[in-house]
């Protein structure tokens, strides 16, 4: 509906041009009452470990951690802490888990951000043999990463995130949704180098104060997709 909507154009077009092309398409468009937000419900006694059974050659497993809001003043330590755990094959987890110890196909970790929520997840792809202790691992590699993350791997992830950033600015679809997505949702427009700038001002403490937040045992969940009856192959990793 029209009061739900943010239009966001980027290229060589003017803004008389995206004004009349929005009134003649959507103009006539009936208003109406976006639907209310629906605050985050807690866990409580859910289930921590899900099992999806199937017949696969591989499994998939996600490992995954509440985490930030969007506009949380500590998204950018919590964005480096993924990066340096799981993103890019430099990444922690790749290295000791793929090019180490040959135990996956696949993994990688990202960031998930909702209005009142977040998560990070883990991702693995494996023989179903190596379930265990893929998951294992990854929860060793992560306390390890607490303990002894340095300065020279936090200046790394700060370099790959801003260049990322910025290599993606160059596609005006990038531009359009940077624009829009930060319309929609936040109260300001922040450009590429203003967030940078907050990237380049995250430090070493911030890191592992944000880290030992987030990367805690008793608050994770499982996700399991594979030839597994049930959950007794995960018993006691988190």
């Amino acid at each position: 509906m029209p009061s739900n909507i943010v239009l966001s154009v980027a290229g060589n077009i003017t803004h008389e041009t995206v004004v009349e092309a929005a009134f003649r398409w959507l103009g006539h468009s009936p208003q109406g009452d976006p639907r209310p937000w629906h605050p985050i419900e807690p866990r409580g006694q859910r289930p921590r470990v899900g099992i999806r059974t199937k017949a696969s050659e591989q499994a998939h497993l996600c490992l995954t951690y509440p985490a930030l809001p969007l506009g949380h003043p500590d998204q950018y330590a919590a964005s480096l802490l993924s990066a340096l755990l799981g993103e890019g094959m430099s990444s922690r987890l790749f290295l000791e888990l793929r090019e180490k110890r040959a135990l996956v196909y696949d993994v990688h970790s990202y960031l998930s951000e909702y209005h009142d929520a977040g998560a990070l997840t883990i991702y693995a792809g494996c023989d179903p043999s190596n379930a265990r202790v893929t998951l294992e691992v990854v929860r060793e590699e992560i306390d390890h990463f607490l303990i002894d993350v340095t300065d020279e791997e936090l200046e790394k992830g700060k370099r790959m995130a801003a260049g990322r950033m910025q290599l993606r600015m160059e596609d005006t679809r990038a531009v359009a949704a940077w624009i829009g997505g930060q319309e929609l949702v936040l109260e300001e427009v922040l450009t590429v180098d203003e967030v940078v700038t907050m990237i380049e001002e995250v430090t070493l403490d911030d890191l592992r104060r944000v880290g030992g937040t987030l990367l805690q045992t008793q608050e994770a969940t499982i996700a399991a997709v594979g030839p597994f009856e049930d959950d007794s192959t995960f018993v006691g990793i988190i």
